[in-house]
């Protein structure tokens, strides 16, 4: 045998001693708890639901303001020092009746709004508006578990895009 070659056999000793060293203790890692008559540990989920109301059918479109525990996280953005968002004609007439009647809406904390059993948003980054960007962020503050098996998601959403900057997505 060459010099080379014996040279090289310690450390593939070492290798493979290290590689069996590992799966002996992984190995003891899962066997110890399945002896013991334990599984692995899972906190148990309490089985719930989240649903927003939004049955309020109101005369006149209703701001919304989200409530302060279990309900939905809404953030208006505009890229100015004010909640004036611009004035503008929301979707819905002044006494909730379908578009393409319209009123008018001119602050941030106009901008969220229910009529006929649904939720609207609306943001104006144009004309009289001290802004050129706003954006209306709606999302349930909650998690979806999925510890004990399926969840389900679901939403009704209009995909009416009334500008180019119109968009809606899930992260």
């Amino acid at each position: 045998m060459s010099k080379t070659t014996n040279a090289c056999r310690p450390a593939t000793r070492w290798r493979r001693l290290a590689f069996k060293c590992a799966i002996f203790v992984l190995a003891l890692g899962v066997a110890f708890p399945l002896l013991a008559g334990q599984g692995p540990a899972h906190e148990a989920a309490a089985a719930s639901s989240f649903n927003f109301n939004w049955a309020p059918a109101p005369a006149a479109p209703l701001a919304w303001t989200p409530g302060q525990v279990n309900d939905w996280d809404l953030v208006e953005n505009i890229d100015g020092p004010t909640d004036n968002n611009g004035s503008m004609e929301a979707g819905h007439g002044a006494d909730c009746s379908a578009p393409p009647a319209t009123h008018h809406v001119v602050s941030l904390a106009d901008s969220a709004f229910i009529c006929k059993s649904h939720m609207m948003t609306a943001v104006y980054g144009g004309g009289d508006a001290y802004a050129t960007y706003g954006a209306i962020y709606f999302a349930p503050a909650q998690l979806a578990d999925w510890s004990q098996g399926p969840a389900t998601v679901s939403w009704k959403v209009s995909t009416q895009r009334l500008s180019t900057r119109d968009w809606w997505q899930v992260n």
